[in-house]
């Protein structure tokens, strides 16, 4: 299974884009052999970043079913992240 990468382009889109609230990232993740421990460990370090922007978790954990495409994933993660407003 192939990776599924943004564009730098879809980065930049999103940085520049008006401020319209807060953003909820879904991590839809698919790990190689060990990549679960490994996955952990950075999620843990990521998790401190997350909240001390006034971020949260708003869910981890296994994907049981998909209703769209036919990609098997492990696992996904819900975040949400206040933006910072722009002056």
């Amino acid at each position: 299974m192939s990776a599924v990468v943004p564009t730098p382009e879809a980065i930049r889109a999103l940085s520049e884009a008006p401020d319209t609230g807060p953003v909820v990232m879904l991590n839809l993740l698919k790990f190689k052999p060990g990549g679960a421990e490994s996955y952990a460990k950075y999620g843990r370090a990521v998790l401190k970043i997350i909240e001390a922007m006034g971020g949260k978790v708003i869910y981890s954990g296994p994907v049981e079913a998909t209703v769209v495409g036919d990609r098997k994933w492990d696992a996904m993660v819900l975040v949400h992240i206040r933006r910072e407003r722009r002056s």
